[in-house]
């Protein structure tokens, strides 16, 4: 019982003023107030910008550049590589990750131990 404040600390504060002093610094906060300018200004006008690069058109148009359903087969299956090596290098990434939480949760459940037989003590010494 007698260690419990120290477990649950009240927060508080001292404030030592005179009515005057408060007055005076609250004239001081008017006077800095009016003093305030304001500044005018409107806000540019903002224009949207042309489109960039190809004109985009769907996949299977004639015209120069269209490509054929094997050649959209083929990237699509590069695409599919390079996602599936993202996906294999997170996994990677998540393994590390567990193995970190998992050594850092031992070691916090150690020091919760250490702190359960302070506290202990702490309540043995105050009886």
């Amino acid at each position: 019982m007698a260690a419990l404040p120290f477990e649950h600390p009240k927060l508080a504060m001292t404030a030592i003023t005179t009515p005057e002093d408060f007055a005076a610094r609250l004239d001081a906060a008017i006077r800095r107030s009016e003093k305030a300018r304001v500044i005018e200004h409107e806000p540019p006008v903002h224009r949207p910008l042309p489109p960039t690069g190809p004109t985009p058109r769907p996949m299977n148009a004639p015209g120069e550049g269209a490509m054929t359903e094997l050649e959209i087969l083929r990237t699509i299956q590069a695409d599919l590589a390079s996602v599936k090596t993202d996906v294999a290098s997170m996994r990677h990434d998540v393994s590390a990750l567990n193995k970190q939480v998992s050594s850092h949760t031992r070691l916090l459940n150690v020091l919760q131990q250490d702190v359960q037989m302070i506290r202990a003590a702490v309540n043995d010494i105050a009886n």
